[in-house]
């Protein structure tokens, strides 16, 4: 709920010091990625597959996946407090306006890959000289590097049988200009590394009493 959110103080100074180092880092790797195989074509060739590509994915994938929350969202009703009926931007009833963009957005991603463009336009092989199907393709494809690297990282916990507990603190106050709106300052992400064991080792820890515990290596803390 959004009233369990609220936030009168803000975010504490230091917490905008603190970088995002592991999203940091797949970010840089994703950016060295994308050079690197563009790098055996021209350079203009080179720059206008990654524009292309960024617009694909940011601009029409990321309106395509935000146009979808607010149909997926549940509008908050606590203190007679109803989210729709408060926005500023109310073009049409809700949620006749999301469903629109996320339509549009929709055909935006599918429209690529429906028919080859026509010889000349700016989008054919003769003067763009690339594919027509690769940047809706490797658009397309962008989901599967997050599975893949959430498979890594559930590979990693079940081989060093470790668990990774995520907790996050949204900072969201009250607009000056706006009271009824507010808006998401920041955002505190903390991690940690907990033990976990299998069920059936926890079942012979829990029933081995204090030296059997002992005599088969376990330590406190496991979950």
């Amino acid at each position: 709920m959004l009233h369990d959110q609220l936030n009168t103080t803000g975010p504490p100074e230091e917490s905008f010091e603190q970088t995002p180092i592991a999203a940091l880092l797949l970010h840089w790797f994703s950016s060295l990625l994308l050079i690197a195989v563009t790098s055996c074509v021209s350079p203009s060739t080179a720059y206008n597959f990654l524009v292309s590509l960024y617009s694909y994915v940011v601009i029409i994938g990321m309106g395509f996946v935000n146009g979808g929350n607010p149909l997926r969202a549940q509008p908050d009703r606590v203190d007679n407090w109803y989210w729709p009926t408060h926005a500023n931007f109310r073009p049409l009833r809700y949620p006749v306006h999301a469903a629109l963009y996320l339509l549009a957005c929709a055909f935006l991603l599918i429209a690529p890959l429906a028919a080859r463009p026509a010889d000349d336009s700016p989008y054919s092989y003769a003067r763009s000289h690339i594919v027509w199907w690769l940047i809706p393709t490797v658009g397309l494809s962008s989901p599967l590097w997050g599975l893949a690297r959430w498979a890594g990282l559930w590979a990693f916990m079940k081989l060093w049988r470790r668990r990774l507990v995520v907790t996050r603190t949204p900072f969201i106050v009250a607009d000056d200009e706006d009271p009824r709106q507010y808006v998401q300052v920041s955002e505190l992400d903390d991690y940690e590394w907990l033990s976990s064991v299998p069920l059936k080792e926890r079942r012979a820890w829990e029933m081995g009493g204090e030296e059997g515990r002992e005599r088969q290596g376990y330590e406190y803390g496991y979950e």
